[in-house]
């Protein structure tokens, strides 16, 4: 997978990027992801998919109110589309500056410990609801963040939750792109040297 293009979301404040992926149809991050979380039949099938991690006592207990009362998919596609909408109206209106506030207010360090450089850029954005399952991951340079990816996130670990692995490696490349062998465009490099 390579990283071939940034997307402009909000000049100067937010992008996200474009990779070569078949499946990802030349879309962006970004718009990619909130596709696929307003998609009834892609939620369905990763629900289904992903039944026992979704059925969990966690899940159970923050959805239904009790750790023994399933969550049923139908239930899990419903709240995952009205939460999407909802952050992706959160995402945009704090990059907008909304009530004096910016993209640091949703976006928060992905590693609790910094153990090498890259990690200081890698960030996360939690869906709205709280216990949220929905994520964004971002590489954040000068105040402008790069989303690079995101999903569905039902386990403790990234690693653990369907699809989430190469988030890390998608990061990584964002990471690169930015700081290690930038190809970046002349008018956005202007815009993070600023």
């Amino acid at each position: 997978m390579k990283l071939i293009d940034t997307f402009e979301i909000l000049d100067g404040v937010l992008y996200s990027v474009v990779f070569d992926e078949t499946s990802y149809e030349g879309v962006n991050e970004f718009r990619r992801l909130l596709n696929q979380w307003t998609d009834r039949d892609y939620l369905t099938d990763y629900f289904l998919r992903n039944k026992k991690q979704l059925q969990s006592e966690f899940w159970n207990e923050v959805i239904n109110g009790h750790p023994y009362d399933l969550v049923e998919v139908p239930n899990a596609v419903n709240l995952t589309i009205e939460e999407s909408a909802e952050f992706e109206e959160e995402i945009l209106g704090l990059a907008n500056g909304k009530a004096g506030r910016g993209l640091e207010k949703i976006f928060i360090p992905l590693h609790k410990e910094i153990r090498k450089e890259s990690e200081k850029h890698e960030f996360k954005a939690y869906g709205i609801f709280e216990n949220s399952w929905l994520r964004f991951y971002a590489i954040e340079i000068e105040g402008i963040y790069f989303i690079s990816g995101g999903g569905i996130k039902l386990t403790k670990k990234m690693e653990d939750s369907e699809g989430l692995s190469v988030e890390l490696e998608k990061l990584k490349k964002v990471y690169d792109y930015l700081f290690i062998n930038p190809d970046i465009d002349p008018d956005l490099l202007m815009k993070i040297e600023g």
